[in-house]
Order: structure tokens, then C-alpha cells, then sequence
């Protein structure tokens, strides 16, 4: 068959074969899909699936707890308190974990009475809240529901303007039972001293050895470890005389008077200190060492406690230990902006003695 010049112009040509190391990346290539639609992110886990994952509840007690739940109109975590089936410790636990929030514990920690008093009572009742620390205007303040906002603006109206309030998560049972410890009970020391004097709370004995906030001890030594926190001292001097109990505080190297008890309180205050220290408080010939860890305005303090037998009694010096006064920034060593600007320049040369 004749071909004729228009069809050889006509005629397809096949594409030239690409190089050999683009034909190599071509084959090795995966195949083009098409895109897929992008998958929903998946929910949340809510809190009964969470308790029957973990194996602490079953299917069966989860519905019971709903049930209750739409009965009384009350939040599911604490109805599975109420009912026994989870306790409040795992289940606050469970909480802050998948909130994010941090978690608050009363039992390491002291709060300051002036502090939480700025909240009225029906405040912190109604809304479950408690402020537990305050420092550089911000406030963290004990929450049962972190993402309450009614709650946390009623809060935010009894401090100043420009006041940051960060919630921190802590169970509706520690609230309540905080709210009655420093609302309801003497928390200052001279009221304290005036209700062991006067028997005010007749089902308190004077042993030291009840930890509830019901003893009057048990609140007199707190409130004097806070008193020498706020006060800045770095040492506490509990000295036995004949008659009476001498308390001094050490501030900036200064040995300082502080308080003077009659003698009759320091027994019950000596078994009530061995017993946060870890002590024993059978052992009164004996010199003891121990160490208190607490939390107080948001930050660790640690005591190291030591005793030594006298004829008076036992003489206890605690030593406080603020981590965060371990280490000043430049800004809180009381120089001036300029100062520390021709500080901080100096420090970063690399050479030379300041």
C-alpha cells in the first residue's frame, strides 16, 4: 500500500522514553489515589466509657449511675461516689487526667485563711470553689468543674481587675470538707489559743495526736508555720522553759521573739510537729531528726525538723526550705533597671570576675 505525505504528517508519534533514572523514580512511585475525605477526629472518651475501659466500673453500674443521675440532676462523677463504685481519690485522678488540668491536694497543702476568706462562704459553697494560692495577680483556685465559667467570673469579682484566675481540678468531697475547715473553725492564733483556753470545741482534746482540723493543736501549728512562711524566717526555735514555751524565728540571720505559749500547749504541739515529721512520739530522751513537705501559696516548702531532749522538755528548731527562694531572679534582687541591664551584659561576656 502507497502512503502518501499526509498521512506520514497525520501519523501519532509515540512520546520519546523518558531518562533512566526517571523511568526508575516513575516505577518506583506509588499509584495516584484520590483523595479521601478527611476523617472526623475522634471524640472524647467520656468519663463512664473511660471507668469501664480502665476495668473500674462495669456496664451494668454505669447505667445504674445514670439512671440516679437523671433522677437527682447531679454530675455522674459524683454520683458513682455516692453509690460506692468509684472512690473520690480515682476518680479525681481519672478527671484532671483528661482535662489537662493540674491537680490539687489538700493534704500537703496549707492554705492561707486571708486568702480564702476573700471568697464569701455562699460563694464557695454555691460554686464549689475554694482559692487555694495567690501570687504575681494570679489566683488558682480549686475547681470540681475546671470549664465552669459562671463560676470562675463570680469568683473573679472579689479580687482586683487585672487578677488571672487558673483553675485546678479537686473533688466535690475536698472542697466541702475545706470550706468547713476555714470557714467554719478558728483559724488565726490568738482565736485558737482563746478556744483551747476557754473549751470552746468540747470534743477536742488537747493530744496532738487527732490530724483532723477539728484539733485546735493541729490548727495552731499549722497557722504558726504559716505565720513564719509570710513572715520570711528560715528557722523556727521552739525552746521549753519552767513555765512557759518560747517561740523565735530567725529572719535574715536576726534571732527574733516571736510568740510565748504557756508551757501547758507544748505537749500536745510536740506529739502534733513528730507526727507530721514522722517521729515517734513515744520517744522523748532520744535527739529525732524528720522533714515536712507542704504546699503553701502555690509553691514547695520543705522543714527539716530536729528535737533535743532538755530538763524543760524537748527543744524542736525546724529549718524552712522555700524552693522558690533557693534561686532570685535579677529582677527581685531590689537593683535598678539600669543595674541590671549592665548586669546582665556583663554576665554574658565571655570572660572576666564580677
Amino acid at each position: 500500500m502507497t502512503r502518501t505525505t499526509s498521512d506520514v504528517f497525520s501519523e501519532k508519534k509515540p512520546p520519546p522514553p523518558p531518562p533512566q533514572g526517571e523511568a526508575n523514580a516513575a516505577a518506583e512511585a506509588p499509584a495516584i489515589m484520590p483523595d479521601a475525605p478527611a476523617l472526623p477526629p475522634k471524640p472524647a472518651m467520656r468519663l463512664g466509657e473511660k471507668l469501664i475501659a480502665m476495668g473500674i466500673i462495669s456496664n451494668d453500674q454505669l447505667q445504674v449511675a445514670l439512671t440516679e443521675q437523671r433522677n437527682s440532676k447531679k454530675m455522674l462523677g459524683g454520683v458513682l461516689v455516692e453509690m460506692g463504685f468509684v472512690t473520690d481519690s480515682v476518680l479525681s485522678e481519672i478527671l484532671a487526667e483528661s482535662s489537662g488540668a493540674k491537680k490539687f491536694d489538700p493534704k500537703t497543702t496549707i492554705l492561707d485563711v486571708e486568702l480564702v476568706r476573700r471568697i464569701p462562704k455562699d460563694v464557695a459553697q454555691r460554686n464549689k470553689v475554694i482559692a487555694v494560692a495567690y501570687e504575681n495577680e494570679t489566683v488558682q483556685l480549686a475547681i470540681t468543674d475546671i470549664y465552669n465559667v459562671l463560676a470562675i467570673d463570680q469568683v473573679r469579682r472579689h479580687f482586683p481587675r487585672n487578677t488571672q484566675i487558673v483553675p485546678v481540678f479537686s473533688t466535690e468531697t475536698e472542697i466541702l470538707e475545706l470550706i468547713d475547715q476555714y470557714y467554719d473553725y478558728e483559724l488565726e492564733i490568738d482565736g485558737i489559743l482563746r478556744e483551747i483556753e476557754t473549751g470552746i470545741r468540747e470534743n477536742a482534746k488537747l493530744d496532738g495526736k487527732d490530724q483532723g482540723y477539728i484539733n485546735p493543736t493541729v490548727r495552731l501549728v499549722n497557722a504558726l508555720l504559716m505565720d513564719a512562711i509570710k513572715g520570711g524566717a528560715s528557722d523556727l526555735h521552739f525552746e521549753p522553759e519552767g513555765s512557759f514555751l518560747r517561740l523565735r524565728f530567725r529572719i535574715d540571720g536576726q534571732m527574733v521573739q516571736a510568740r510565748t505559749f504557756h508551757r501547758d500547749y507544748w505537749g500536745a504541739m510536740v506529739v502534733r510537729i513528730k507526727i507530721m515529721s514522722g517521729m515517734n512520739i513515744a520517744e522523748t530522751r532520744q535527739p529525732q531528726d524528720g522533714r515536712i513537705s507542704f504546699t503553701v501559696q502555690g509553691r514547695e516548702v520543705d522543714f527539716r525538723v530536729a528535737t533535743q531532749p532538755t530538763i524543760h522538755g524537748e527543744n524542736i528548731v525546724m529549718r524552712l526550705l522555700d524552693k522558690a527562694k533557693s534561686l532570685v531572679p535579677l529582677a527581685r534582687l531590689g537593683s535598678s533597671d539600669h543595674n541590671i541591664a549592665v548586669l546582665t551584659k556583663l554576665l554574658l561576656r565571655p570572660d572576666g570576675i564580677i
